[in-house]
């Protein structure tokens, strides 16, 4: 049986910003440039008695980054596309979670990161398309983890990045559509 009952409060607030823009007869394509930028805050308020405790508050409030922003660069000439993606996440702060004394008193920062993704993509006989591509190319890793539990436990890289913590992926893509 499962009781659910509101714990706490929460307030988030916070600007997304997005701007978008087509260049036509750039070296005789089109180039369009879009640019999202997010900001948010999140306060938790009005705790009810055994809910949640402080450090899962702190996690609810610093997980995840104040600030992130993306800019996406993508070039279309005749069959030919191509994609280029730059994310940036802000730091952010955790605590061990399960293994967290409750009181937030283990406080981990961890650093903001850069990530790029790339695209390649090729239309062939106007029905098929041929992509090669990568998300985070250049293998950007979180920080080391920093809970010593955690890390006892074979946690190499900070399982509470917001970007993951499995480096690169590549990628070839064959889609058909009529």
């Amino acid at each position: 049986a499962n009781y659910f009952l509101n714990g706490f409060d929460s307030e988030v607030k916070g600007i997304d910003i997005a701007a978008n823009y087509r260049f036509d007869d750039v070296f005789e394509g089109t180039l369009t440039v879009d640019v999202r930028h997010n900001w948010n805050e999140q306060q938790i308020s009005n705790i009810a008695a055994g809910s949640i405790n402080a450090s899962r508050v702190y996690d609810l409030e610093n997980q995840v980054p104040e600030n992130s922003t993306v800019v996406s660069l993508d070039y279309t000439r005749g069959a030919f596309d191509g994609l280029v993606r730059i994310r940036r996440y802000d730091d952010w702060s955790t605590t061990a979670g399960l293994f967290s004394p409750g009181d937030a008193s283990d406080q981990y920062d961890y650093d903001g990161e850069f990530l790029v993704d790339l695209e390649l993509s090729l239309t062939v006989a106007e029905n098929y398309r041929v992509s090669v591509g990568g998300e985070n190319i250049f293998d950007t890793e979180p920080d080391s983890e920093q809970d010593p539990t955690s890390r006892f436990l074979g946690v190499d890289r900070s399982l509470t990045s917001p970007f993951g913590f499995n480096g690169g992926f590549w990628y070839a893509r064959v889609s058909a559509s009529f």
